[in-house]
């Protein structure tokens, strides 16, 4: 899978996007990223660098060791400045889409766009 040219393919087509990453989030790495600068690269590696705190969920149980379990939804975080929408590919629960937006564009836009960068990135397995 080409990784760096799906994410260069999918910031052609996004709504409002700046920048795009894809990580491995078990294994700690940017896997590829495509972004319109400097700036929106680094808000896209960043962010995505962070995708595994943001995209698990601790078990909630009495023993308090367990393994963390992977959350299929998306994950929104906003500022004034960046929007980052997070989903994770279905069959590759390591892999997690991460877009990136100004604080101004539409946040429900660019969540519908990155679940469906990883639902590509499923398809293309």
């Amino acid at each position: 899978m080409d990784i760096d040219g799906a994410m260069k393919d999918a910031l052609r087509s996004a709504p409002g996007a700046v920048a795009i990453a894809c990580a491995d989030v078990r294994a700690g790495f940017v896997l590829g990223a495509s972004a319109r600068g400097d700036a929106e690269r680094e808000a896209a590696t960043n962010a995505a660098a962070c995708a595994a705190q943001l995209c698990t969920t601790p078990k909630l149980g009495a023993d308090p060791d367990m393994d963390e379990e992977a959350d299929g939804d998306g994950a929104l975080v906003v500022s004034s400045s960046w929007i980052h929408a997070f989903a994770r590919v279905a069959r590759r629960p390591e892999l997690v889409v991460v877009g990136v937006a100004t604080g101004d564009a539409n946040v429900a836009l660019l969540l519908d766009w990155v679940k469906r960068v990883a639902g590509r990135l499923e398809a293309d397995r």
